[in-house]
Formats: structure tokens, sequence, C-alpha cells
């Protein structure tokens, strides 16, 4: 905490559900350079304080709680290995949830509040009529809008996110197959199964059998 004229402290209190919070440091110039070396955009360090809101979702919760506790190794060494890694892993999601893998920056800050807007809401009704009502846009602006910036379709995009999301899912939490087909909107697990086994090459069920 750094001062520089007088202030008023107040301590926050949660009863019976303490906070825990942790801290992600890396270089500046690295952020930069993931994020697009053309300098049209800073991504994270819009400001000079680099700072943006990120309402984490569970899966972050829970690599965050791997860090706090970490399973037993034989090694100090193993043991920050091991946080390393999840803190990677928690600032890569942070990056991918900020800026589509493979698209590059947008300058339209309209087309960005439309894409994080669907980060948040990927397990929710995506319709148009909501999604009018709630960015108070109309459908064809909001279409406009982000196909010219990310070049897909936002139903494409939806697709894309969601299927990841249940990779995920199947790869690093154990999710069955049925839990997996839910996350990536389909109605039926063979209907998923044959559109994971597309993208990823292999049937889900391996996937899962994997991090098992």
């Amino acid at each position: 905490m750094h001062l520089t004229r007088s202030c008023t402290l107040r301590y926050a209190g949660s009863w019976g559900d303490p906070f825990r919070k942790i801290a992600l440091a890396c270089d500046c110039d690295w952020i930069n350079q993931l994020m697009g070396e053309d300098g049209t955009r800073r991504g994270l360090l819009e400001s000079p304080l680099g700072y943006v809101t990120w309402r984490p979702d569970t899966e972050i919760a829970r690599l965050a709680v791997q860090i706090v506790a970490p399973p037993p190794t034989e090694t100090t060494a193993q043991a920050n290995l091991f946080r390393m890694s999840r803190g990677l892993e928690i600032l890569r999601r942070c990056l991918t949830d900020h800026l589509p893998c493979g698209a590059p920056p947008t300058a339209d800050p309209v087309a960005e509040t439309i894409r994080l807007y669907l980060n948040r809401h990927l397990g929710h009704d995506l319709s148009l009529p909501r999604m009018e009502s709630d960015l108070g846009l109309n459908r064809r602006s909001i279409q406009r809008h982000f196909t010219k910036s990310f070049g897909c379709t936002l139903r494409d995009y939806v697709r894309t996110e969601r299927m990841a999301r249940a990779h995920r899912a199947l790869a690093e939490e154990g999710a069955s197959v049925h839990q997996a087909a839910h996350l990536a909107g389909y109605g039926t697990v063979a209907n998923f199964s044959t559109a994971f086994r597309r993208i990823y090459g292999v049937p889900p069920k391996d996937m899962r059998n994997r991090s098992i």
C-alpha cells in the first residue's frame, strides 16, 4: 500500500466466509508482447496502473486454492514450481477473457463490450432479444460491430468458447461427458461427441480418462 496523503482506513470483515486473496506479478513488457506489438492497444495495461476489472469464475477459484494449499511435495522447489504453474494458468485465462485467441486487438469499444458480455454469459440465454435488452443495442448493430472486429459471427464465437469450456472441464476437472455436453450447449451427448471429436480429434470420454 502506498499512500501520498492522509486517509481513513476501514477494515471489512466477512463472518463465516473469510477473505482469501492471491497476487500475481509479471513483467509489464512481457504482457505487452503477449497482447500485441503494434502499439495500437496496450491490452491489460490501458493505464499506467494497469487496472482492469475482472470477475474470476469457479475454475479460477479452484486454481487459486491450489496456490494457497498445494499438494504435498518432497521439496520446497517443487511446491514453488507447482504454484508458479497455477499462477501462469490464471494469467493465461485472464488474458484469454480479455482478448480472444487468434483474433487481432480491436479498437472498437462496442465490439469489446459485446465480447466480454458473451464470455460472462456463456452458461445463460444468449438470444438476440436478451442481448438487445441487456446491451441497449439493436441486433443488427450488435452483429455488425462484432463480426467486423473479430471476423466471426456471434454464433460461431459462442459455440467455440462453450466447446473450449467443455474441453477444460473434461481435461482438468474430470467432468462427465453429460456435464461437458451441457456446458457446450448441446442437448444430446451424441451430437456433442461428434462435434468434440471433429474439433479435438478424440472423443470426449477419452479426454476425460486422461484427467482421471
